[in-house]
């Protein structure tokens, strides 16, 4: 608990300040357009996030350093990754100039940079063909390594789209990978990701339900590279004790939704990086704001009331992976179940089936 006040507190002011001094100035103010297609806000919003939640980290783990004497890790990697990961994407809040190339590399060089941490490097699958491959080419498996941070860092920027998610999302998988470095003793890892939550905490209490501050870019790399790079050092550090598949299925919903992103829109013959509304949160967003216009009359868009619906599909697979964090079988079964709860879901919405439970 004491690793959570801190970064908990210092979050929940420093946003408030950010949103005060967006309001007074012009400074800041870019936002996502309502032409955008992903946009489903209509008011000029900060899209910083990033500043609050980034300097109240920096405090939480500092705090852990000083104070967690019996336990220690490679928190300077970390944090030099972090903080790179979400410059790039703070700059492209601020100037809505940095390409999403440019930005992807920039994550890239960020994985790179965390690879010297100990532990990190992911040399272990416990699947036998791949982990012979990664044994015989330490080229192959720090590529592995940084494709799979700097895929995690941009699934939280897709899932990015209503108020609360994205950062939600983070914390149901931080508490998994806390919870887990807990049961295996990783006191450090724990405590580092009990410090990412109190941060992301403070900026939620803004965020949802009145949307009065976003993530933007900066903070949803901020919130996937944290949940990459401590899933990775979970693995690393505890091996024999922590399935692979354990943080897999902690993050299948981000995940599952970029890589479907990616085919829907390669299917489609658009480019990838192109944003559109066929994300299921846009989807799910529609059917459940036409059922409240209708029944209600409601003329203004309750984004909030659609997240709640994506929290607990993020906690689907969460319960399971608590359960099974040593079985690599039957985490494997839940992923594949999960993955086809997603595309049996995303397909009656778009077939205007939608559960009446939504």
């Amino acid at each position: 608990m004491r690793f959570f006040i801190l970064p908990l507190v210092l979050s929940t002011l420093i946003t408030f300040v950010v949103m005060r001094l967006f309001d007074v100035s012009r400074l800041w103010q870019r936002h996502a357009s309502p032409a955008h297609p992903q946009a489903l806000h209509h008011a000029p919003t900060p899209r910083i996030g990033s500043i609050g939640i980034g300097l109240a980290a920096l405090a939480g783990w500092l705090q852990v350093h000083v104070g967690l004497q019996s336990s220690h890790g490679p928190i300077t990697w970390v944090t030099l990754g972090v903080m790179l990961a979400a410059s790039v994407g703070l700059v492209e809040d601020l100037s809505n100039r940095v390409s999403v190339g440019m930005r992807l590399v920039v994550v890239a060089l960020a994985a790179c940079a965390v690879i010297p941490a100990e532990g990190l490097l992911l040399q272990r699958t416990d699947m036998p063909w791949l982990d012979a491959l990664l044994a015989w080419s330490p080229a192959l498996a720090i590529a592995l390594t940084v494709f799979t941070i700097t895929g995690i860092t941009n699934a939280f920027n897709i899932i990015d789209g209503l108020n609360g998610l994205a950062s939600a999302c983070a914390m149901i998988i931080l508490v998994g990978l806390g919870y887990a470095g807990y049961l295996v003793n990783d006191l450090w890892l724990a405590a580092m990701a009990v410090v990412a939550i109190g941060a992301i905490a403070g900026f939620f209490v803004w965020n949802f339900p009145g949307g009065f501050i976003f993530l933007g870019d900066g903070g949803a790399y901020l919130c996937g590279f944290v949940v990459a790079t401590l899933s990775l050092l979970l693995i690393g550090r505890n091996p024999g004790e922590i399935s692979p598949l354990y943080p897999l299925l902690l993050c299948i919903y981000p995940v599952a939704e970029t890589i479907f992103s990616i085919y829907r829109r390669g299917l489609k013959r658009r480019p990838v990086s192109k944003p559109d509304r066929g994300h299921l949160h846009s989807l799910l967003f529609r059917r459940i704001d036409a059922r409240l216009t209708r029944r209600l009359g409601l003329r203004q868009r309750r984004n909030s009331g659609t997240a709640p619906y994506l929290w607990a599909l993020c906690l689907g697979s969460a319960v399971p992976a608590v359960m099974f964090y040593q079985h690599f079988w039957a985490l494997a079964v839940s992923i594949v179940v999960f993955v086809l709860i997603y595309l049996d879901l995303y397909r009656r919405i778009v077939q205007f089936k939608t559960p009446r439970w939504l």
